[in-house]
This record gives structure tokens, C-alpha cells and sequence, in this order.
């Protein structure tokens, strides 16, 4: 899921002793040595400096991965940013297209 890159990282503090998460993971370089595509990988940590990779139900582990042919993500995903309110779990990120037009999504989770 982040052999090639793991960065733009989206943290919360939910509470004392545990910290979630979020950012952009690639499989492999792209084109020119830079990251391609990408997904959304997530991490914990009880301390907020050392991070272990938690595996999610989308491919490869990925907590977002792109979306399929013809959507506004089917090129990748970046940019995480996550909020919490208490109730559900709101995340907005930057996907993009393979004729690599950046638009704007919105995931939700319940707690």
C-alpha cells in the first residue's frame, strides 16, 4: 500500500493514549521517480510519534482507495483531511481523474 510514498498525513487525538492517522500511500514511483496514483492508508499511535500501519478493508489494506473507471477519483487520492465530532468520522480529500483534473471528495464513517 506505501512501498513508494506515505505522506500528507491527517492527525486526530481521540483520546489520551491513542492517536489515529490518515494519509496518502502509493504502491509505486510513477512516472519521472514521483508517486502515482495513491490511496488512503491509516496508522495509530499511543504516543503521536510512533506509528503503527493499521490494514483496512479496501485493497491492499487502503482505508480510501480510488474509484473506479470513470469517476472524478479513478486516478488516486491525496490530500487527507479528517475531523471527528464526537459521533462520525468526516474525511475530505483531493481525488483526481486520469486526465488528472483534482476535485474535491467527502467520506463518512459512524464511530
Amino acid at each position: 500500500l506505501d512501498a513508494s510514498c506515505a505522506y500528507q498525513p491527517s492527525v486526530v487525538k481521540e483520546r489520551d493514549g491513542l492517536y489515529r492517522m490518515w494519509y496518502r500511500a502509493c504502491e509505486a514511483p510513477g512516472p519521472f521517480g514521483g508517486p502515482s496514483g495513491g490511496t488512503i492508508g491509516y496508522a495509530e499511535s499511543n504516543d503521536g510519534i510512533t506509528w503503527i500501519k493499521i490494514p483496512q478493508p479496501g485493497p491492499g489494506g487502503a482505508a480510501l482507495a480510488a474509484g473506479p473507471a470513470g469517476r472524478f477519483d479513478s486516478g488516486g487520492l491525496t490530500t487527507p483531511s479528517v475531523s471527528f465530532d464526537g459521533a462520525a468520522w468526516t474525511m475530505y480529500y483531493a481525488g483526481f481523474d486520469t486526465s488528472g483534473q483534482f476535485l474535491t471528495g467527502l467520506a463518512q464513517a459512524p464511530r
